[in-house]
């Protein structure tokens, strides 16, 4: 990673930190990495070892600092009286910990098995979004890792025949991931079953799963010049989202995954907000506005089979947004079966607003509702062209014609109504003009149907027009109105 890619990347952690909230703390979250219920044994043998598992914080708040005031490991069999040194260390660049700072430890000793929790004389704050949290083990320690795959989240670390410098990990002789890679050659088939408890996150509660309490506000601005020369345009979605290589080069990723763009004018979206519970209390909902960029991964980007849209480590995004929208603006993802939408912690920067992308997925920004609007979070639009069972042009001809209709919105459309009309482009005369029923539409659903109508035998061998209006009477305001009508022209023989 260059210097020049490593500061953006920087500001955007520092930003992160910058807002606080003056509540006490009321809950706590353990923070883990395990999965599943199955677990293997490890023993540690020849000399003391620490082993440690890494922890993506953005995955569980936008708010630094972290404080962490326990760490716990499942043990099997305990060395009794022998020095145990618990370790906690933060990773700014959230590549490989070779060079993360020692910011904590704890020398104590593990005398029982099972899931053993060492609580911290004092309560320490991680204001990295990346920190490494282990124990250092004497030889004859037995320990649990889960089985959820070949992982590069746990790193062991030890000097044949010595002790190690658990200040400077970079110096041991050998330190790795336990993915069967060189040099440490060990393959957990896992991650170590090591937790912590985390206590607030800059002074504000945390919910049982580790989730800030409230999403869809930005965060402060930065203040100051920032370097914005390492964000990459995505050249295939108009140079309107961007995003920050350094993440993929780091030594975490390794990169070994590649990422592109598609814009997806008037594609449908999920009309599901998964971490609605989570919304700012004031707001009464977020709008979509904008096209959809849809981004797509390439080789190594996945973490875990069971997801298979998270990233392997997250990846800075940033949009250009409309200046009468971007104070508001916050950023959002979609994924998951059913796709729903995930409302990121965001940031904005003159005319760019960014977050830290986590899934693969459509993105979009949001705006959020006051409650006031005097229009629906909802838009009824064609979800395809009508088709015609022939050719328009013969007078007196039936046809029939088949429509589709979409609610990309988040809220239910009432019944309403689409329009046909036959309009003469000369004159302006409506020679024809039927109307249809259209079902309620709950968010994010469609509907097709067939109607038939007979063409006019009035105003031959002209060009006429045949207009299609969904909610003729303007009975429903939309998000966006400028989508309800289709137009065809055509001209009229006999």
């Amino acid at each position: 990673m260059t210097t020049q890619r490593r500061n953006f990347t920087l500001w955007f952690v520092g930003v992160l930190a910058l807002i606080s909230f003056q509540q006490p703390v009321q809950a706590q979250a353990i923070i883990s990495n395990s999965q599943g219920t199955e677990s293997k044994t490890w023993t540690i043998i020849g000399e003391p070892t620490l082993v440690m598992n890494g922890f993506d914080l953005s995955q569980v708040t936008a708010v630094f600092p972290v404080t962490i005031s326990a760490v716990s490991i499942q043990i099997v069999r305990a060395v009794p009286g022998q020095p145990v040194s618990v370790v906690i260390y933060e990773d700014p660049n959230g590549g490989s910990p070779a060079d993360a700072r020692l910011i904590h430890k704890t020398d104590t000793t593990i005398d029982d098995v099972g899931n053993v929790t060492v609580p911290l004389a004092q309560a320490v704050d991680v204001n990295s979004p990346v920190v490494w949290v282990g124990f250092y083990l004497p030889i004859g320690t037995r320990f649990r890792s889960d089985q959820q795959g070949s992982s590069v989240l746990t790193y062991w670390a030890w000097n044949p025949g010595d002790f190690l410098d658990l200040v400077n990990l970079g110096a041991a002789q050998v330190f790795g991931p336990s993915d069967g890679s060189d040099p440490v050659k060990i393959n957990l088939g896992g991650v170590a079953r090591i937790s912590f408890t985390a206590i607030s996150a800059g002074g504000r509660p945390l919910l049982p799963n580790g989730q800030p309490l409230t999403v869809g506000r930005q965060l402060p601005a930065p203040e100051g010049n920032v370097n914005i020369a390492p964000l990459r345009p995505y050249s295939t979605c108009g140079g309107e989202l961007l995003y920050d290589q350094a993440d993929i080069d780091a030594l975490a990723a390794d990169s070994t995954f590649s990422l592109s763009c598609t814009v997806q004018y008037g594609a449908y979206a999920s009309g599901i907000i998964a971490n609605q519970n989570l919304l700012d209390t004031q707001l009464t909902g977020l709008e979509r506005r904008g096209p959809m960029f849809h981004v797509i991964g390439y080789g190594n980007f996945q973490i875990d089979p069971a997801q298979p849209q998270r990233l392997r480590v997250p990846v800075t995004h940033c949009l250009r947004v409309p200046v009468n929208d971007i104070q508001q603006a916050v950023l959002g993802v979609a994924y998951g079966v059913p796709m729903a939408w995930e409302i990121l912690p965001s940031i904005r920067y003159n005319d760019l607003l960014c977050a830290e992308l986590t899934h693969t997925g459509p993105i979009s920004y949001f705006m959020p509702r006051t409650g006031q609007e005097d229009y629906r979070n909802l838009n009824l639009m064609f979800a395809r062209d009508p088709s015609f069972s022939e050719e328009l042009g013969r007078c007196r001809r039936r046809i029939t014609i088949d429509f589709a209709f979409h609610n990309e919105g988040f809220e239910t459309s009432p019944s309403n109504l689409v329009r046909v009309e036959n309009v003469v482009v000369r004159t302006g005369d409506v020679t024809l003009r039927q109307d249809f029923s259209i079902q309620s539409l709950p968010p994010a659903t469609g509907v097709s149907f067939r109607a038939t109508i007979t063409l006019p035998e009035t105003f031959v061998n002209e060009q006429n027009r045949l207009v299609f209006t969904i909610d003729p009477g303007n009975q429903v305001k939309e998000l966006i109105e400028s989508d309800n009508v289709k137009a065809f022209n055509y001209i009229l023989r006999c």
